[in-house]
């Protein structure tokens, strides 16, 4: 059993009703960072971090639309050679919203993914 929190000031009940206690904002740019960490989690996608050393990929980029408690996202990321973007995308799709809406309690209505080009440096040849 749970006893109520009581104020330090006067020793009385703290109401738990959310409404009582405030408003909680959350910066679309707080938005943009959780959903730029949940692309790079996203098997197929690549980043500076996860790329090999002959390869040059930018990193995701987020751009968070909030009203409320609802955001629409845009990420940009690169994805990895001769996987499926579509899949990836999916995945990507899934995980933004899922990492947004635990992380930040709000509903995710959609996420739009722009897969970009990742860059092979050529290597010279030895004769």
């Amino acid at each position: 059993m749970t006893a109520p929190a009581m104020s330090s000031t006067t020793g009385e009940p703290v109401s738990s009703d959310p409404a009582s206690r405030g408003l909680t904002r959350v910066s679309p740019h707080v938005v943009e960072r959780i959903a730029t960490h949940a692309c790079a989690s996203v098997p197929g996608t690549v980043t500076p971090r996860t790329a090999p050393p002959e390869v040059t990929a930018p990193p995701p980029r987020a751009r968070a639309d909030v009203s409320g408690r609802h955001a629409h996202l845009s990420v940009t990321v690169g994805m990895s050679y001769a996987r499926p973007i579509a899949n990836v995308a999916t995945e990507v799709r899934r995980h933004v919203s899922a990492d947004v809406e635990r992380l930040c309690g709000m509903q995710v209505v959609g996420v739009d993914v722009e897969a970009v080009p990742i860059h092979t440096m050529r290597r010279s040849r030895v004769r």
